[in-house]
């Protein structure tokens, strides 16, 4: 890896399996919450994934449900990237403000994903996303992509 790189993991907030792994230093098993990005929603840290993340991800943060919502509609509406909530929990963390970005510095989010569950277009409102149980049962595949979104 490069000096200058940084990696920053993220996950749901009601899904913090590798959180907590940091912290008590070793894998281990959470509740898992109901999340928007279901990706994402791993309930224990895996025995061959945590010393890689331990390795290469310099720091880890995490994203609340509505923070989640946001980015994903700022994706559609602004990018015109639709994103599942797994894929878009790297912008809720910069939006939340856990990721601090100095002036000048380039970011790349990685947006991923392959099937979001599409929201009821009477279930929007204004910026908001519905609640999980409010959306419909269809389905997007998605290609995964690659977004770079300038911090000014």
């Amino acid at each position: 890896m490069k000096h200058d790189i940084m990696i920053i993991g993220g996950q749901a907030q009601l899904c913090p399996s590798t959180s907590e792994a940091l912290r008590t230093g070793s894998p281990c098993r959470v509740e898992a919450g109901k999340t928007i990005a279901d990706g994402i929603r791993v309930a224990e840290t895996g025995v061959y994934t945590f010393p890689i993340i331990q390795r290469y991800v310099d720091r880890h943060v995490l994203a609340t449900e509505e923070e989640i919502a946001d980015a994903m509609l700022l994706l559609l509406e602004r990018k015109h990237i639709i994103a599942e909530g797994a894929g878009a929990v790297p912008l809720a963390a910069l939006m939340n403000g856990s990721i601090d970005v100095p002036s000048g510095i380039t970011i790349v989010l990685v947006i991923s994903g392959e099937m979001l569950t599409a929201p009821c277009s009477s279930g929007l409102s204004g910026s908001r996303f519905p609640a999980r149980d409010e959306l419909c049962d269809f389905q997007y595949y998605l290609m995964t992509s690659l977004a770079l979104l300038p911090i000014s």
